[in-house]
């Protein structure tokens, strides 16, 4: 595959054409994965449609600062993703893998290659990289969440410093999500999470893809 950003020319093998079924398009924040996946789809509609790869453009009513597409650019490019949750249902990276893996079988059934980008790289990983066996947690370790920590944080992060001090090493004492998802996942397994991240990766799909960055 090949990309000139400052001619927007763009070519794939006839091999790569016949062989793949995505792009994922990776890279740090704000460097412009988006607007490149959109300047593509636009250039060669025929070939693209954009899989979302963002936490945020998932929940219908999150606009303000989610770099959302506008409705003009979802019309003018088909983007999948978008808008389909509300805001009190959880989404996890598992979700997102089953959701892009639908979204790439209908791409496909077009004859069309799907363009992964957006700005939540664990979801990007989850996908290309597969999940780590992380155990759904139960809805009786939820409860116990609740029972023992209600909304205290500060009392929530130092149990999982005396329970797995490897996860909150690398966790914020403000990263409220992050902290809740490492202790509910011990409360219900009875082992850190960063043991489970330890095992191997299983890739749930078996579509083939190339991966791209922009630095």
């Amino acid at each position: 595959m090949m990309f000139c950003e400052s001619t927007g020319r763009f070519s794939l093998t006839a091999a790569e054409k016949s062989q793949i079924d995505y792009i994922a398009i990776a890279g740090p924040t704000g460097v412009g994965k988006s607007r490149c996946a959109l300047d593509l789809a636009r250039r060669y509609p025929s070939r693209f449609e954009i899989v979302s790869v963002d936490s945020v453009q998932v929940f219908r009513g999150c606009d303000i600062g989610s770099a959302k597409p506008c409705l003009s650019e979802q019309t003018e490019v088909k983007h999948h993703l978008i808008d389909i949750c509300d805001v009190t249902q959880r989404y996890t990276a598992a979700a997102f893998v089953k959701d892009a893996c639908t979204a790439i079988e209908s791409i496909r059934s077009r004859g069309k290659i799907a363009l992964i980008t957006g700005g939540t790289f664990l979801y990007l990983q989850a996908f290309v990289e597969g999940l780590s066996p992380v155990p759904a947690v139960s809805d009786m370790a939820l409860c116990d969440y609740q029972t023992m920590f209600s909304h205290d944080i500060v009392k929530a992060y130092a149990f999982l410093q005396s329970v797995d001090p490897l996860s909150a090493s690398r966790i914020a004492a403000n990263d409220t999500s992050r902290i809740e998802r490492a202790v509910q996942v011990y409360l219900s397994t009875k082992k850190p999470i960063s043991f489970w991240r330890a095992q191997p990766r299983t890739i749930a799909h078996a579509y083939r893809g190339l991966r791209t960055v922009i630095l």
